[in-house]
């Protein structure tokens, strides 16, 4: 077996993964084809030209790979992020799995609703192993090199596939526009390479939230893949975890996200990262909810109780956070402004690249039957 990340242009072996920034948002469907952005100006991010305007500068300050956080049905666009990895040179590696229930439409919900544990875990599995082919919406940046059937309305598995397009009978959801997942024939060239859930509600999970992190999980067992999870204030985040354990998932392939600004007590962090699961932290040069000394303090903290090798850091940009978008500091702003006070506030070069190239690399690698990496 071989460790090889997962970018939509191809797998690579992790040493080749370089400066990764785990968690942002590249680019997603026009609004009319995105629920979430037609609710949130702020994810509107479906400017192509724009988008690669910071990639551009993002690889010339010395970014080298970035993950789109954005899963099916919520507006991801597969065919641009191929088109835009390739015009800049940036690595993506997009995701499956899901988001929080606003960013859906209803018939999304509804077909989630209607199917079992082991047919979201093969909708989640197969964009892992064989290609997601949502997208072709407006044109698109660079070659992507899609099948001519990638933008067909399609079932999430075409018929005949196994036992599965059986099993799904009414179920069976219509997509529409980019809504588009298909099998074999169809597919795109890019494949997803982690698996992203969400947990927002405060209280006790619903019967959908547990069958999505089943899915997820049965996903991460299948495939190796890293597990990420979105967390707001006062999510049972621990809950969740331990659900995911309880399903046989590794904890070194959970990645807990926006603790630095959803969990203020970092003895709960200090938890999460002795169990082996990774931090990721953005609430970097985002004053609305802390400064950067706040930030370097937890970031401080975290590596004094032995912690750096599981910690993870990015911006989770938004529209108005992306300079080609007109927003700040943009995808670079990371590399430009807040590597240099991690630098003089103790974190030394090799701190430096454990945090932002050997964390990434160990999070994001799975396992493949071994054959020729480039």
């Amino acid at each position: 077996m071989a460790s090889v990340v997962r970018t939509v242009t191809g797998d690579i072996a992790p040493e080749g993964l370089g400066y990764c920034q785990p968690h942002e948002h590249i680019f997603s469907s026009p609004g009319e084809a995105s629920p979430a952005a037609k609710l949130f100006s702020a994810l509107r991010i479906d400017d192509p030209r724009k988008t690669l305007k910071d990639l551009l500068a993002y690889k010339e300050s010395g970014g080298s790979s970035v993950v789109d956080a954005l899963p099916v049905y919520c507006g991801r666009d597969i065919s641009q992020l191929c088109g835009l990895s390739r015009k800049s040179g940036v690595r993506i590696i997009a995701s499956t799995g899901f988001h929080r229930f606003y960013y859906y439409e209803k018939e999304i919900i509804d077909w989630y609703k209607g199917s079992d544990v082991e047919m979201i875990a093969d909708l989640f599995v197969s964009e892992i192993e064989e290609g997601a082919s949502d997208g072709g919406t407006g044109e698109t940046i660079g070659s992507a090199e899609l099948s001519p059937l990638a933008n067909r309305r399609l079932f999430p598995f075409d018929s005949g596939t196994r036992e599965t397009s059986e099993r799904m009978g009414s179920s069976s959801l219509p997509y529409k526009g980019q809504f588009a997942l298909g099998r074999g024939e169809g597919k795109a060239s890019g494949r997803a390479g982690l698996i992203k859930t969400a947990i927002g509600e405060v209280g006790a999970f619903s019967f959908l939230q547990l069958k999505l992190l089943s899915a997820a999980a049965k996903t991460q067992t299948r495939t190796g893949a890293a597990l990420m999870i979105h967390t707001e204030p006062g999510a049972d985040v621990l809950a969740a975890v331990s659900f995911l354990e309880d399903s046989g998932v590794d904890p070194a392939k959970i990645v807990v996200c926006h603790m630095d600004r959803t969990e203020p007590d970092l003895s709960v962090h200090k938890a999460f990262a002795l169990k082996g699961c990774f931090l990721e932290y953005d609430t970097v040069l985002r004053p609305k909810y802390h400064g950067s000394e706040k930030e370097i303090s937890i970031l401080l903290e975290m590596a004094s109780a032995g912690f750096l090798d599981r910690m993870l850091l990015s911006l989770d940009v938004t529209r108005e956070r992306l300079s080609g978008y007109g927003g700040v500091p943009g995808l670079a702003g990371l590399i430009r402004y807040f590597l240099p006070l991690l630098r003089t506030s103790g974190f030394d070069e090799k701190d430096v690249h454990k945090i932002f190239c050997e964390n990434p690399a160990r999070a994001l690698s799975l396992q493949v039957q071994e054959r020729r990496i480039p």
